[in-house]
């Protein structure tokens, strides 16, 4: 184990707000807490700044829960992950697209404020 939380992911799709807003990532996945499986909803914007990874539990979000306390997750536990997920699902999106020798977008990177190794 190196530190990281469990991460499944679910779903990862692609939004943006209206025709000129900027984009962002939803991302699905399942992550163990206190020894309970749980469902978290990531969202990241389209060209994130390290920490900017928002974190919800998705069954509280659909109890109508969203309070602070409550429904706060530290986004950056899981903000690598959740850009490998961002990436892999984009890299298979373009081979299905083009194909194996067709165009691929660039993946997101995003370089934390320390050093990790």
């Amino acid at each position: 184990m190196n530190g990281e939380p469990d991460f499944h992911p679910e779903a990862v799709e692609f939004h943006r707000n209206g025709v000129s807003g900027r984009g962002f990532w939803n991302v699905l996945f399942g992550t163990t807490v206190d020894g309970q499986t749980r469902t978290f909803l990531a969202i990241v914007p389209s060209s994130p700044e390290w920490g900017e990874c928002f974190v919800l539990d998705a069954d509280l979000v659909g109890q109508h829960n969203v309070g602070f306390g409550i429904n706060s997750w530290r986004g950056d536990h899981y903000m690598r992950q959740v850009i490998e997920a961002i990436n892999a699902h984009t890299l298979r999106e373009n081979i299905e697209f083009f194909g194996e020798d067709g165009y691929r977008s660039e993946p997101i990177v995003v370089t934390p404020f320390w050093n990790v190794a």
